[in-house]
């Protein structure tokens, strides 16, 4: 019988109101696996700051307030998310203070006018193009595609994976479709 590994990390967040990335890694090692299932560990619980995560249910966002904060601050159609850092803009929470993996969260599960376009979650730090909801375009290489046609670069493999690195949309320079993305910038 085979073990759910993604379900073991779920269980382990769902018994703990607070928890460490230190945490994650060292049941990873515990386990013997290789990579930690995020997508499902950020369903049940917040990233807070670069090593420490809160249960969903401890957060209170004034939804409307911070929509409209953030709306003004990113008056462009596609904005990379590490490019907002005026966090005292955004109104006090009471179990959080404003950083980067908060506001990666808040985009990804309570904003009803923004959203976060990504690749996937890194252990290392947050990535990836706020985009308004129900606009064009709505997933992560549309997103970049449209991010980069206005640039006055050659695009080529090179040039594409640097800028996306620089700018904070990709984690490390490769991408699993950059072949793709390359040939709809030079089409």
């Amino acid at each position: 019988e085979q073990i759910n590994i993604s379900s073991i990390f779920v269980s382990f967040c769902k018994r703990h109101k607070k928890f460490k990335l230190s945490d994650l890694s060292k049941l990873e090692v515990d386990l013997g696996v290789v990579g930690i299932p995020f997508e499902q560990i950020y369903a049940i619980a917040a990233r807070v700051s670069h090593d420490t995560f809160i249960s969903r249910e401890c957060l209170e966002f004034d939804v409307a307030r911070i929509d409209k904060i953030l709306s003004a601050y990113c008056p462009k159609k596609i904005t990379p998310i590490n490019l907002f850092s005026d966090y005292k803009k955004l109104p006090q929470l009471k179990n959080a203070e404003w950083n980067i993996f908060l506001l990666e969260h808040y985009l990804l599960y309570h904003s009803k006018k923004l959203s976060l376009l990504k690749r996937n979650f890194a252990k290392g730090g947050c990535y990836g193009l706020i985009v308004r909801k129900r606009q064009e375009p709505q997933d992560i290489d549309s997103a970049i595609v449209e991010y980069l046609g206005s640039r006055k670069i050659e695009f080529t493999r090179e040039n594409i994976l640097s800028l996306l690195f620089e700018e904070g949309i990709i984690a490390a320079r490769r991408y699993e479709n950059i072949d793709s993305i390359i040939a709809k910038l030079n089409g």
